[in-house]
């Protein structure tokens, strides 16, 4: 039981340094820079793991109960036995934003590419434990969590401007009708002003690399 609490809190903390990062983003706020870097590459870290942890450490927590809470056990191992294959199967591995657009990778299951010019919307989440929600005009979806992008919260400023998005009250989408954010961006959320946390890999340990290892 306790180290499902740990690994929740874990969870936890990381959102709520990346939701106060990304407050200004989120609020409307135009970034600093309409001119990003050529390459936005990074292989995410260790921090990406929670969620497999989390099922791991709920199916571990229902396995131990007594017999008299059998009946609480089940949902907890079955609850815990989706998040740890959900985490497992989907954990994002890397992510790359250049001149041919965005593509997000993943652990065990096909990347999503998307061109900037086919890039329809960027939703920021409602709470800290929330994911951004990219949306392909065709309709196609991916959404990045705090762990896939913590230490690396200057790629949305890069999706917004390369994809050409507009706030418009809730959500940055193309061809919106722009509505000004609540101030100007902070400047600690402003392109290359993050430090990442490690990956298992440190040679891919830079949110600017562009080596052939890191999220191609």
């Amino acid at each position: 039981m306790a180290s499902f609490f740990l690994v929740v809190a874990g969870l936890l903390t990381v959102g709520i340094v990346s939701w106060s990062r990304t407050r200004a983003l989120r609020h409307g706020a135009t970034p600093q820079a309409r001119d990003p870097a050529a390459t936005t590459s990074f292989s995410t870290c260790r921090a990406t793991f929670l969620a497999t942890l989390s099922g791991t450490a709920a199916i571990a927590w229902g396995v131990s109960a007594s017999p008299g809470h059998v009946t609480r056990a089940v949902p907890l191992v079955a609850a815990g036995a989706f998040i740890a294959i959900a985490g497992w199967v989907a954990r994002v591995t890397g992510v790359r934003a250049d001149d041919d657009g965005l593509v997000v990778r993943f652990a065990r299951r096909p990347p999503f590419h998307v061109q900037w010019s086919e890039l329809g919307e960027l939703r920021p989440p409602t709470s800290a434990l929330g994911g951004w929600r990219l949306t392909e005009i065709g309709g196609a979806r991916s959404t990045v969590m705090p762990s896939d992008l913590f230490g690396h919260e200057e790629l949305l400023e890069a999706v917004v401007a390369r994809a050409d998005l507009r706030f418009d009250g809730r959500i940055w989408r193309k061809n919106a009708e722009e509505t000004p954010g609540k101030g100007p961006m902070a400047p600690g959320i402003s392109f290359g002003r993050r430090r990442a946390c490690p990956s298992w890999s440190d040679g891919r340990r830079s949110g600017r690399s562009t080596s052939p290892g890191a999220a191609p």
